[in-house]
């Protein structure tokens, strides 16, 4: 629903490896929608943090069109994204929310890091 965001959370009382599916949302292949959750230290999860941060690509506006277009797809990282990009998809089609720009218009927004 255009202006609301989901949020998941994982208890994990045991480090290991639980198995999830994106069963909340619909469309072409959704039921492919499948994830592995780890559950590692704190320090485990800072390294893997920092590794995507130094070893991934941006999330740039136009990466995030072509990942928009209907598709299945491996998992992939990003080491940062536009600022107010997640705010412009999740209130994209809220007209009280005014987001009527375009990715054009976008294109000079800072990044988040």
């Amino acid at each position: 629903m255009s202006g609301m965001a989901m949020t998941l959370y994982l208890q994990a009382d045991e480090q290991g490896k639980y198995w999830g599916s994106g069963a909340n949302f619909t469309g072409t292949d959704f039921a492919k929608m499948y994830f592995d959750v780890e559950s590692v230290t704190p320090e485990q999860f800072y390294q893997w943090v920092n590794g995507v941060k130094a070893d991934s690509p941006a999330l740039t506006l136009d990466g995030y069109s072509q990942l928009a277009k209907p598709s299945a797809s491996k998992v992939q990282t990003y080491s940062s994204f536009p600022i107010g990009e997640f705010e412009m998809i999740v209130t994209k089609y809220a007209t009280s929310h005014h987001h009527d720009m375009s990715v054009h218009e976008m294109k000079g927004m800072q990044m988040n890091k």
